[in-house]
């Protein structure tokens, strides 16, 4: 920044980045004023010698003293903001001396003053609400969803024990840690699939135990309903021939979409002896994305994908066409993306 920038920056006034201070008198208003511009993503810049109202150039009398009351109060926020050596800067501007303090771009921090997250809001800055925090939390990956605990109804007898063992029996056998753990609900932490709240001094399900073992996920998740529709045409509007609301664990909601899937695909293949057999070049074909296959047998399916924040779904249409009117019919899985490819343990 060089001195018309700063002159241009004076003349523009006080704006959600941009403060003026005739003097640093205490550190606790100049650390609310940092912690709000730090919670910011563009950041900010403080301007020491400006009055606020008339935008009038009084200067500073000891930029020493004010700097050290800057860097005061940037300790003073928890975290403390970052300050570098080019953060804070002198000028001599119409005769008077001005110190300008730089504050970063946010970068993922939550910073806080006094028990508050401040923030700028135009020119004034204020306290963040509870809803905006997490919203900053959830916005910058400071918190995983799947981590944080269920509905405060809920408990441990929410979830299906045997969901657990279940599992537990498809992991390997030297990760069952069966010494260790005598039982399924003595795994439940382990798994992160309860969470302890220390506000009622019990263990909660968190998100991911719910939609994995919980005995009615979509009690406490709605948005994990999964909605899978054979349209008549291919183009995935108006009338539908079959349509299914899937409700279950996420294990449970993969392989009853497969089976939605599976019964209207067309898969070729050849018969010999008593044996079917899908041919090569059929399964290859059902591996890779269908809109591209030309076909004069077409089936047009859309699945509502539903995501854990609860936005609205988006919808994936996909084509799965046949070979030939000929084909032999015979259960495959699809590779499309819609549910995991299983086309290679036919080869």
């Amino acid at each position: 920044m060089d001195e018309d920038s700063l002159r241009a920056l004076i003349a523009g006034g006080e704006t959600a980045t941009v403060e003026f201070k005739s003097s640093a008198a205490r550190p606790i208003d100049i650390a609310a004023r940092i912690c709000g511009m730090a919670n910011n993503r563009a950041g900010g810049l403080i301007i020491f010698g400006i009055e606020d109202a008339t935008r009038a150039i009084v200067g500073i009398r000891n930029p020493s003293l004010t700097q050290d009351v800057v860097l005061r109060a940037a300790r003073m926020v928890k975290p403390p903001v970052p300050l570098g050596e080019t953060s804070v800067q002198t000028w001599q501007l119409d005769g008077v001396t001005l110190l300008t303090v730089a504050i970063p771009p946010n970068s993922g921090r939550l910073y806080q003053y006094d028990g508050a997250c401040q923030v700028r809001r135009g020119t004034n800055t204020v306290p963040l609400s509870v809803e905006e925090i997490t919203a900053f939390v959830h916005a910058h990956g400071l918190a995983r969803w799947e981590l944080l605990p269920g509905p405060t109804w809920m408990s441990e007898d929410d979830l299906d024990l045997e969901a657990v063992e279940r599992y537990l029996s498809q992991r390997a056998e030297r990760s069952r840690n069966r010494g260790r753990f005598g039982a399924a609900r003595d795994l439940l932490p382990a798994l992160n699939a309860v969470v302890y709240d220390a506000a009622t001094d019990r263990w909660r399900p968190s998100n991911a135990g719910i939609l994995m073992f919980g005995l009615d996920p979509q009690l406490a998740v709605p948005q994990s309903e999964v909605v899978c529709i054979k349209y008549a045409g291919q183009l995935g509007v108006r009338s539908y021939l079959d349509r299914k609301n899937l409700r279950g664990t996420l294990p449970e909601l993969i392989d009853q979409a497969e089976r939605f899937v599976a019964q209207y695909v067309r898969v070729g293949g050849t018969i010999r002896g008593f044996t079917a057999r899908t041919s090569r070049s059929t399964r290859r074909r059902r591996c890779v994305r269908l809109l591209g296959m030309p076909s004069s047998i077409a089936t047009t399916i859309a699945v509502a994908k539903a995501y854990a924040c609860g936005c609205t779904p988006t919808v994936w249409r996909c084509a799965a066409r046949a070979a030939s009117r000929r084909n032999y019919r015979s259960r495959i899985g699809l590779g499309c993306g819609l549910s995991p490819c299983r086309v290679t343990r036919y080869w």
